[in-house]
């Protein structure tokens, strides 16, 4: 915040979890979130740098948990696959809500950099269904 007489106090966390790649017994590397979204049904996905988008478990199972499994949502086209800079991919989440029992969600990804073949001013917004 740039506002100087604005200032957060009295924060406490209830809760926190641990984010890992894997599910069904196989722990895999910490995921590095770097955006969040929630679906109006409640489903969770969360973005990350290097890879892609992750589903996280439903609501009721982070009550009794401490570390949260992920499982990955869809597969990235090949060029953008082969086109990510390290450290300046998926930065930011979002979701677009579907306006019509006909029409699905769709998660909206913001990639921090251009792909390796781009201009450098070129920033990409990616489209996911999230109900698939």
């Amino acid at each position: 915040f740039d506002i100087p007489s604005m200032e957060l106090k009295n924060i406490s966390w209830r809760d926190r979890w641990h984010v890992v790649e894997g599910s069904g017994g196989h722990r895999g590397e910490d995921v590095d979130g770097e955006g969040i979204a929630m679906l109006p049904s409640g489903a969770v996905f969360v973005s990350h740098e290097a890879s892609f988008v992750y589903r996280l478990p439903s609501w009721n199972y982070w009550s009794h948990a401490t570390e949260l499994p992920t499982q990955p949502v869809g597969v990235l086209p090949d060029y953008v696959a082969r086109g990510l800079v390290s450290n300046l991919a998926f930065e930011s989440l979002a979701v677009r809500p579907g306006t019509s029992p006909w029409d699905s969600p769709l998660l909206i990804l913001g990639l921090e950099g251009p792909l390796s073949r781009d201009f450098q001013r070129v920033r990409r917004l990616l489209e996911v269904n999230a109900t698939s």
